[in-house]
């Protein structure tokens, strides 16, 4: 399983750098971008598709059903329960969906922002997606360490604002 894990890991890195070598190719020899962009197309499927080999690979094995812990629920009675009318037109705040980003910026940002700490990047992600407003988000990932000057840092808070619609 650990060997299985790293190769998919090692082909993934593969994909990756033969993308980033196809695009500096495409920014030295812009003339050759009809023989360039199906190959990077191809390739940009590749690191997709290898992307989600590896994400399968990493999700944990479910317990056999006789190793399944059992949990039994314990009610303790109330001595006055107090119903409270529920207003039908209250909607019930749903957690928001962490931000979105593309594959390239997902490499990117994991890689220069976070320094390649993929917890660190998801970790951020989560707690941005339940705060209030862009300027806490902000406040938060450069009280992390971020530099605000780096041009990876700056687009990266730029989709963080856009993601708060600001």
């Amino acid at each position: 399983m650990i060997m299985k894990k790293n190769k998919t890991i090692a082909d993934l890195k593969d994909s990756v750098y033969e993308f980033e070598g196809l695009l500096e190719l495409l920014a030295l020899r812009p003339e050759k971008s009809a023989e360039l962009l199906p190959l990077l197309t191809a390739r940009l499927q590749s690191v997709n598709d290898r992307f989600l080999d590896l994400e399968e690979s990493l999700k944990p094995e479910p317990l056999p059903d006789e190793e399944m812990p059992v949990y039994e629920a314990v009610v303790e009675p109330q001595d006055e329960a107090v119903v409270e009318p529920q207003d039908d037109r209250q909607e019930e705040a749903k957690p928001r969906e962490l931000p979105k980003f593309c594959l390239n910026d997902r490499f990117r940002f994991r890689r220069s922002v976070f320094g390649g700490d993929d917890k660190r990047f998801h970790e951020a992600l989560r707690r941005v997606a339940a705060m209030a407003d862009a300027e806490e988000a902000e406040e938060y990932l450069l009280g992390l360490g971020l530099d605000p000057e780096d041009p990876d840092t700056e687009d990266f808070l730029t989709i963080i604002r856009e993601y708060f619609g600001q």
